[in-house]
């Protein structure tokens, strides 16, 4: 699917890709493929993972140093932990 996003990429159809949900390990796999493979795989420049004064844990406890150290933004979504 990397490939496919990279080609669409490459046309002009799309500027940048992120991904939703996902994981410290993950974050670092696609910077390695990226990295080590640039005419095969685009940069991963965004992630969208909850993040609320409520439920910090979960980005704080991996996901914002893998983001940190390979240049990926979030976009966090339910900001006010739905209503709680």
């Amino acid at each position: 699917q990397l490939g496919a996003l990279k080609e669409l990429i490459d046309a002009g159809k799309v500027r940048y890709f992120g991904v939703s949900n996902e994981t410290p390990y993950g974050i670092c796999a696609m910077a390695a493929l990226s990295d080590h493979f640039p005419e095969l795989y685009p940069k991963c420049v965004s992630i969208q993972n909850s993040y609320s004064l409520v439920v910090r844990k979960d980005y704080e406890a991996g996901n914002a140093e893998a983001c940190y150290h390979h240049n990926v933004a979030l976009l966090p979504y339910s900001p006010l932990a739905g209503g709680t």
